[in-house]
């Protein structure tokens, strides 16, 4: 397939060109939007830079990657769907109502496939432990806990990244994926919620909140606590630490997905009635998020469905706008 990028602002697009590019993938150019990694993804993958977009789409262009500014995804969608050019996109793919309804235009106009960058679904612990729950190895799933602490480091980050109304805040921008973790592991709607976002760095940054959390209850029964901040120290050797813990009627499991803090060895561990507490063998999921939007598009098996997209961004954007804000500066 030929391949674009439009909108390279977060390094999450070399994710993209590389899974492409492992599936034979021609790279065609990237558009110059003046985003932060334009001229470093051209010179990395000796492609050309397009100043014209109608230009860059008129080279024979089957699929879009973007990881533009939150708030201009959107517009890239757009122009993808008008070109009828498939597209897949970092999260969030909208940061607001607007921005939310616009999606579902082109999705219901059905001429495209959308892709949102769902990764942490295909992280091997992730997978693992939705293949246990599936067997119900644990019996019925009764709660599901998701912590997600992100390094910051704010000297480093744009100023796009402190402001709501572009990058849509801690809660779209980051709980989106534990969203739809939570969602998948359940298979089931969630009915009710309450959360908060807390502010207690940064303060010239009005509207830059570094912590959200919230209480989620399922139409299934089941319920979670989700919680992401920005908070993982800056001396720690990854960008964070995500720890899931699923209970059930007969047993219990917790995930390590990003690697042990001490070791960094990926861990899943299965708590089970009448069996020794014992560190589970993991299984690959043996595609990334990539492959399984390019599958979708050839109507092949795929994971990511577009209501999985548009469910976990409906949410996000709901999350949002009914949290409790809390300032403790």
């Amino acid at each position: 397939m030929k391949f674009a990028v439009i909108g390279a602002a977060h390094a999450h697009i070399y994710e993209f060109i590389d899974d492409m590019l492992a599936m034979d993938g021609e790279f065609i150019g990237i558009y110059e939007d003046h985003s932060e990694y334009v001229k470093e993804v051209a010179e990395k993958y000796n492609v050309p830079i397009f100043l014209d977009m109608k230009e860059l789409f008129g080279q024979g262009v089957e699929v879009v990657g973007t990881s533009a500014i939150n708030h201009e995804k959107i517009d890239v969608i757009e122009q993808c769907s008008n070109y009828n050019v498939h597209v897949i996109a970092d999260k969030p793919i909208a940061v607001n109502e607007k921005d939310y309804k616009r999606l579902e235009k082109i999705i219901a106009k059905g001429n495209i496939e959308v892709g949102l960058m769902l990764t942490v679904r295909f992280m091997s612990p992730i997978y693992t432990i939705k293949q246990v729950i599936e067997r119900g190895e644990i019996g019925q799933l009764l709660g599901v806990e998701i912590f997600s602490p992100h390094r910051l480091r704010a000297e480093g980050r744009p100023d796009w990244h402190f402001e709501k109304e572009k990058n849509g805040g801690i809660v779209i921008d980051l709980m989106i994926h534990s969203i739809d973790l939570y969602h998948w592991l359940t298979k089931s709607e969630i009915s009710d919620f309450m959360g908060s976002v807390t502010k207690s760095i940064l303060q010239e940054k009005e509207d830059f909140y570094d912590c959200a959390q919230f209480f989620v209850q399922s139409q299934n029964g089941a319920n979670g606590y989700l919680r992401v901040d920005w908070h993982m120290t800056d001396t720690h050797w990854n960008w964070g630490d995500l720890r899931v813990f699923c209970t059930g009627s007969k047993g219990m499991i917790e995930v390590r997905a990003i690697g042990d803090p001490l070791t960094k060895e990926l861990v899943a561990i299965l708590f089970k009635e009448g069996e020794e507490t014992r560190k589970l063998e993991l299984e690959e999921a043996n595609q990334s998020v990539t492959c399984d939007f390019i599958k979708r598009i050839r109507k092949e098996e795929h994971s990511i469905t577009h209501q999985d997209i548009l469910d976990a961004t409906r949410l996000a954007i709901e999350f949002d706008k009914k949290a409790k804000k809390v300032n403790l500066i």
